[in-house]
């Protein structure tokens, strides 16, 4: 699976993390992460597929959560980068969808 730069930038500002949490979450060092966004080293296939992995485990976030907002409940989430984004994914396309912070 080949990942631009491009693609992979992208793809950690989808699921919100920040460079340093996505170190984090893949077990890198931050500079890999920079790197790999600025294309000074190539995104390799273990590193594509985890990121796929991420967004594939965003999207089923960003859906349970739709789901809830369509049913008109108000969702509750913890306040993370990652729970943000999903958020925000829901009221693109749901602007009637109320959030609160879980405590």
């Amino acid at each position: 699976m080949s990942m631009t730069p491009a693609d992979f930038t992208i793809a950690r500002r989808l699921i919100g993390l920040t460079a340093q949490e996505l170190s984090e979450k893949l077990n890198v060092q931050l500079r890999s992460v920079q790197r790999w966004e600025s294309g000074q080293h190539p995104v390799n296939d273990g590193v594509a597929g985890l990121m796929s992995q991420l967004v594939s485990e965003h999207s089923i976030l960003v859906g349970e959560i739709a789901t809830l907002a369509i049913q008109g409940e108000q969702v509750s989430l913890p306040k993370s980068n990652w729970n943000i984004a999903a958020a925000s994914r829901v009221l693109s396309s749901n602007p009637e969808a109320r959030f609160d912070w879980a405590e």
